[in-house]
């Protein structure tokens, strides 16, 4: 598929390109060897199919392997790694995800973990719990972990063929209005997250040993963060306030409430009538 820049105040045409004879149809996104291409570079038809692809792979192992009593928990989950994951996220080390991407796949990915271990929303299990009991990392950690390992081939000799298509990428150009992100700026937003200083990329991706103990220990600290912070929310959602102490006031029971339109529906109880037996 070829794509062109749209241009301001000028009607461009699309290229027509013939298969014997037979005129080929112009599509905003067709899959290609297991990827969806968009023609707007956006990912986020990529990121459905993925997910309705892992449907399809669970679905199929639930009653020999997902849902089978006779098996432990650490082998449903290296199931889970080798063939789900594996799928979920073929191809994201050259992916350029938003905040949305990885919500919906997080999402997904607790849903999935949620069945495998067999707990319900009634048990109240938070999602970091969820994943410790599992021995598994989030996906957005999983996600820099693979665009890490890709990342370090960039540094590789000007022929191949990693290090030209991130020199390509490098020096795209933004369109005018709303900017969508470049492979470079994923790129350095990755460092930034993991508190790599992105002028020392070259040196440190030259050795392939510095190289993994860097990213490990980057990892590592995201990850700690990434628990801290989740515990930070989940405190600050189930502090239990204070009751007002001023406010609207209730004549009939000497209660305090937040705003007008709360004494309107707090005076709804008195209002109602009493049921007899």
């Amino acid at each position: 598929m070829v794509t062109q820049p749209p241009q301001r105040g000028v009607h461009c045409a699309h290229p027509v390109f013939t298969v014997n004879n037979v005129p080929l149809t112009n599509v905003e996104h067709f899959t290609y060897l297991g990827s969806v291409l968009s023609d707007n570079c956006d990912i986020t038809h990529e990121v459905q199919q993925r997910i309705k692809s892992v449907s399809a792979a669970i679905g199929r192992l639930s009653s020999q392997v997902f849902f089978k009593h006779n098996l432990t928990i650490d082998t449903k989950v290296a199931v889970y790694r080798a063939m789900c994951i594996s799928i979920l996220l073929y191809g994201s080390e050259s992916w350029t995800l938003y905040r949305r991407h990885f919500k919906a796949v997080e999402a997904y990915h607790v849903k999935c973990l949620q069945a495998i271990l067999g707990v319900r929303w009634w048990h109240k299990v938070t999602h970091s719990d969820l994943r410790r009991r599992a021995k598994v990392q989030s996906m957005e950690c999983m996600v820099m972990q693979r665009q890490l390992r890709w990342v370090r081939h960039i540094r590789m000799s000007t022929n191949r063929l990693p290090r030209r298509l991130y020199s390509e990428l490098q020096e795209g150009r933004h369109s005018h209005g709303g900017q969508m992100n470049l492979f470079s700026d994923n790129v350095k937003l990755l460092l930034k997250k993991c508190q790599m200083p992105s002028g020392q990329l070259e040196a440190l991706a030259a050795d392939r040993v510095v190289w993994r103990d860097v990213c490990k220990n980057a990892l590592a600290m995201f990850s700690a963060n990434y628990y801290q912070e989740a515990e930070v929310r989940l405190l600050r959602r189930h502090t239990i306030s204070s009751p007002p102490t001023a406010g609207p006031y209730c004549h009939i029971c000497d209660r305090f409430c937040a705003s007008d339109f709360g004494l309107r529906s707090h005076l709804r109880i008195h209002n109602r009538p009493s049921s007899t037996s």
